[in-house]
């Protein structure tokens, strides 16, 4: 009697029209057109209501309208305090770095950091310096401080520029990967971009392929580099020490339980090898060059490649000490000098925080400008470089470019923009030149190679693609301005700072060779793209020296 009832109701449906099921169901004929009935445009229905409301067609009468909105929920706002939402980001910070079931090292690592840039954007500094602190101490990271709150609130104080370099990184531009791979060593490596090298300077010309024929006259030019002038030396303090910075006052050897009241080797006035330069040692490298040049008259000019503040922790250093530092150190190389020009390049440890510096494009004030005009004006009062040469080093990165009385150019890059612990190299990653400086720097060797002028590149950090120094995108970009220009044009690279190998520290000096492209290092399909690691090794171009260090830290 059920089954015959629905068998009936089903009949009566088909009887009042076509029924149809969403998404699966079959078209029948239809037989409207012959049956006037049921185009009867009556918005309301035919059949009986038998007590029942009235039911409408068309949307008539009491039926709501397409656009009627609907109640929302009211608000839940239990996060109505900046430490409750700082309290919120840590434990889902915490919960993605613990969990191991779900998350690769890799995603834990650029999830967390995509975090850490939405909460740079939308909270306050603070909050951002909290997270880095609390975080430290909970997943007990490797720093330099003694302590966490040193490190990122402190005398370190690295926490507000994290947070502006949080605020502009972007997964889009691979800022997370090359973070968590340069930084903290938990994702591969992003991959090395192909150059357009039509961006940066014109076609090699067949002559430049040859260097022009010597002159058959020498010069003597001295190299300095890496002077790292230590002036809080402690004379008879732990030289053998346990920290990585000895001949300080709270130098210990923990295996040989010594101190500065017992030294196992009295740390002396002239240096030892696990101590910066002591005033005494650095004085020495110059009248030391008596014996090899007859002094410094008999010098053309000096090239220094940078690095003159010691190596302390980030809780040991401030503005007021890097000023410091840099002022005395150019006062001391104009005195032993005299009238020879001395031709600079900023080192990693030429800024504060040390090796950090921002593109102009960065924020509306360069945050690091107050040395670029330190140094500027310092090396156009000892009449080195030129007002205007002064002027372009003080609104970009220190760099310039200055013709020696022999005719020769130099050219003098700031590399902080391609090296690993520059923190705002992380952001806009793919961009090989984000400061505009190899750009610059192709454009004066254009201009050289349009007036048949040779030059010396100077930097600092040596370039390269292992990623021990120099980071590969902007390696790549600086491969292909050197390989375009040499070796008529450039007659050599200098650089200081330290060695790929085996220690990427070692203030050792040795020579880096570029070579010539492979010809399948640009596609036959025509593309502009060059494989800047596709290398002829059978076509050296010119050569890069790699100056020792006044310091005697780590092994020089």
């Amino acid at each position: 009697m059920f089954a015959v009832s629905l068998i009936g109701l089903a009949q009566l449906l088909l009887l009042a029209g076509d029924v149809s099921a969403h998404g699966s169901h079959r078209r029948r004929q239809s037989t409207n057109g012959t049956n006037p009935a049921a185009l009867n445009p009556q918005p309301t229905t035919t059949f009986p209501l038998n007590g029942g409301p009235e039911l409408y067609y068309n949307g008539s009468g009491p039926v709501p309208p397409y656009n009627e909105t609907s109640p929302i929920p009211a608000p839940i706002t239990p996060l109505n305090s900046t430490s409750a939402i700082e309290d919120n980001y840590f434990q889902e910070l915490l919960a993605i770095t613990g969990n191991s079931s779900t998350f690769s090292k890799c995603d834990k690592c650029t999830i967390g950091t995509e975090i850490l840039h939405l909460v740079s954007i939308t909270q306050p500094v603070s909050t951002v310096t909290n997270l880095l602190i609390r975080l430290c101490n909970v997943l007990q990271w490797s720093i330099y401080a003694t302590t966490c709150e040193e490190e990122y609130s402190g005398i370190g104080g690295l926490g507000p520029y994290y947070a502006q370099l949080y605020s502009k990184m972007s997964y889009a531009t691979q800022d997370m990967q090359a973070w968590c791979f340069y930084q903290w060593n938990t994702c591969s490596a992003p991959p090395t971009i192909e150059i357009d090298e039509s961006q940066y300077f014109s076609p090699k010309p067949a002559n430049a392929s040859q260097a022009p024929e010597p002159s058959g006259e020498s010069i003597n030019v001295l190299h300095l580099s890496d002077w790292h002038l230590d002036p809080r030396f402690d004379i008879g303090s732990e030289a053998n020490c346990s920290q990585y910075l000895c001949c300080r006052p709270y130098s210990t050897n923990t295996k040989l339980n010594t101190s500065i009241q017992d030294p196992s080797v009295p740390a002396s006035r002239f240096g030892y090898l696990y101590c910066d330069s002591p005033p005494d040692l650095a004085l020495s490298s110059f009248s030391s060059m008596e014996k090899f040049f007859g002094g410094s008259k008999n010098i053309s000019f000096t090239i220094f490649t940078g690095d003159i503040v010691s190596h302390d922790n980030a809780d040991q250093l401030s503005r007021a000490y890097v000023e410091y530092e840099e002022k005395v150190t150019y006062e001391t190389f104009k005195a032993n000098m005299g009238s020879t020009p001395i031709y600079p390049t900023l080192g990693n440890h030429d800024s504060f925080p040390e090796a950090f510096s921002t593109p102009n494009s960065f924020a509306p004030t360069n945050i690091f400008s107050w040395n670029y005009d330190l140094l500027s004006s310092m090396w156009q009062s000892d009449g080195w470089i030129t007002a205007s040469e002064s002027q372009y080093a003080s609104t970009h990165y220190g760099g310039y470019a200055h013709t020696t009385k022999e005719g020769l150019r130099i050219i003098s890059i700031n590399t902080d923009f391609w090296y690993v612990d520059n923190a705002f190299n992380y952001f806009n990653f793919t961009n090989p030149d984000h400061s505009g400086t190899l750009t610059w720097l192709a454009q004066q060797l254009q201009a050289c190679e349009s007036a048949g002028q040779r030059a010396w590149v100077i930097g600092h950090v040596l370039s390269g693609y292992d990623g021990s120094n120099a980071l590969p995108n902007p390696s790549a970009l600086f491969q292909s301005i050197i390989n375009r220009f040499s070796p008529a044009t450039v007659a050599g690279v200098f650089f200081g700072h330290a060695a790929h190998t085996p220690s990427p520290d070692t203030h050792e000096d040795q020579l880096q060779i570029f070579y010539d492209y492979a010809a399948s290092s640009l596609p036959s399909n025509g593309s502009r793209l060059r494989n800047t690691t596709d290398i002829d090794y059978s076509k050296p171009l010119t050569v890069g020296y790699i100056g020792p260090s006044i310091t005697p830290l780590t092994g020089a």
